[in-house]
């Protein structure tokens, strides 16, 4: 959908970046983001069909941001 999980490195590059994750659960070292202005086709989930395209949308998603440093300017909290 329109929500990814990125990696939290805050004070990046002078922090530890992925070195302080290990041994960590996933969520302690990541964060959700919603994209703004986005309204992506949703993902299988809670025993619901995914949404028609929904793996292009992810995969592209995926492709944009995936191993690259990116910087998350918050707009308001959502939930």
């Amino acid at each position: 959908g329109d929500t990814i999980r990125i990696r939290h490195t805050p004070l990046y590059p002078f922090s530890k970046g992925e070195r302080g994750c290990i041994g960590k659960n996933l969520s302690e070292c990541t964060i959700s983001v919603r994209l703004y202005g986005v309204d992506a086709p949703e993902t299988a989930k809670f025993g619901n069909l995914a949404q028609p395209y929904s793996k292009e949308a992810t995969e592209y998603i995926s492709d944009l941001v995936y191993d690259k440093v990116v910087r998350v300017k918050l707009l308001r909290k959502d939930q």
